[in-house]
């Protein structure tokens, strides 16, 4: 046998013996506490969400802190105390942002440990200059009972919005929306009763913010997509012999800062981050919080103060997808159903 085999021979065992399974030593004493403010020109906007960011094999969300003390303060001396309604939500509903005026968002923690935000301004507004849909097919992710993914083709409408500034600024805006389908159906009669039915649902399951990084127009954002939803009525209900109205579409738009914008974009790309060579790495997001009396405390959040405005559309379903505005839809629910008698947001 040659001194080559030899060697193989004996380095087989050193390799076959050396396999060991790695299981690194995780640190989950090190929790972080997590806060997310928004308060804007408007009352009732004004929440605060104080709680405890758990460790990464835990099967939990985040524990929730109901014992701080939250407050907001103007660049006047004022202070403002927000209070603790549940799952550590702290609010003020008679609290709004003014033009001009900067705030700054203190938390202190049973254990004494207190948390500031920089001074934030109320945000500027950005106009909304048109809102229009179209029809298309769409390939969508779905998911079956074995937890497999897979697409399918899913017809529906998707929407877009213009926006501009005014100025050489690219209009910077975060939405939070709802769409609700009003459906119908008949039964047995003479004349037929007839059963109208409404359900909501959020079509946005990402965080929906304007990006500015291919915009080509200076102030002026074109086609940022708010929504696409099915227009198949057995994605809602799968009762035979459903019928589709119309769609009502409520849509929250916030004007951000560049700081809260781009916290947000961040954000988002590392939530829709897919594993490929050119994602984002994932990597702790730097908000606006710092811990006063310990800087060696982790924090995780932001204070956004942002102007919002509120807007309500319903979806004309014909040859074209047209929205027609509304200034409100009078005695609104996010689900229901009724016999012969629609409700007053149904027209």
């Amino acid at each position: 046998m040659t001194k080559s085999k030899y060697f193989l021979l004996l380095i087989f065992p050193i390799f076959w013996g050396c396999k060991e399974i790695y299981e690194p030593e995780i640190n989950n004493t090190n929790t972080a506490i997590v806060i997310q403010g928004i308060m804007t020109n408007n009352p009732g906007q004004v929440s605060v969400r104080v709680s405890r960011a758990v460790s990464f094999d835990s099967t939990d969300n985040r524990q929730p802190i109901e014992k701080a003390i939250v407050k907001i303060h103007d660049d006047r001396g004022a202070e403002f105390e927000l209070f603790h309604t549940s799952s550590g939500v702290f609010k003020n509903d008679n609290l709004y942002a003014q033009p001009e005026r900067t705030y700054t968002l203190t938390v202190t923690t049973a254990d004494g440990l207190k948390y500031e935000s920089t001074p934030q301004q109320l945000s500027k507004s950005f106009k909304q200059d048109s809102i229009y849909g179209n029809y298309l097919t769409k390939e969508i992710m779905s998911q079956n009972d074995y937890g497999d993914y897979f697409y399918v083709s899913q017809d529906g409408i998707e929407t877009f919005v213009d926006l501009s500034s005014g100025t050489s600024e690219v209009p910077k805006c975060r939405y939070e929306l709802t769409v609700t389908v009003l459906y119908y159906y008949t039964l047995p009669g003479l004349p037929p009763p007839i059963v109208y039915c409404w359900k909501t649902f959020n079509p946005n399951t990402n965080l929906n913010v304007t990006k500015t990084k291919f915009d080509k127009s200076i102030g002026v954002v074109k086609k940022h997509n708010i929504n696409f939803f099915s227009t198949n009525i057995f994605t809602y209900d799968e009762r035979p012999n459903l019928n589709i109205a119309a769609f009502l579409l409520i849509i929250n738009k916030y004007n951000l800062s560049a700081e809260a914008h781009k916290f947000y974009e961040d954000l988002n790309n590392q939530l829709t981050a897919s594993g490929k060579i050119f994602d984002p790495s994932p990597s702790q997001l730097i908000g606006n919080i710092k811990c006063t009396t310990n800087s060696d405390k982790m924090v995780l959040g932001l204070f956004e103060v942002s102007s919002s405005e509120k807007y309500y559309y319903r979806y004309e379903m014909k040859r074209k997808v047209s929205l027609i505005q509304r200034d409100d839809f009078p005695g609104f629910t996010e689900v229901g159903e009724v016999i012969n008698n629609p409700p007053a947001f149904w027209y």
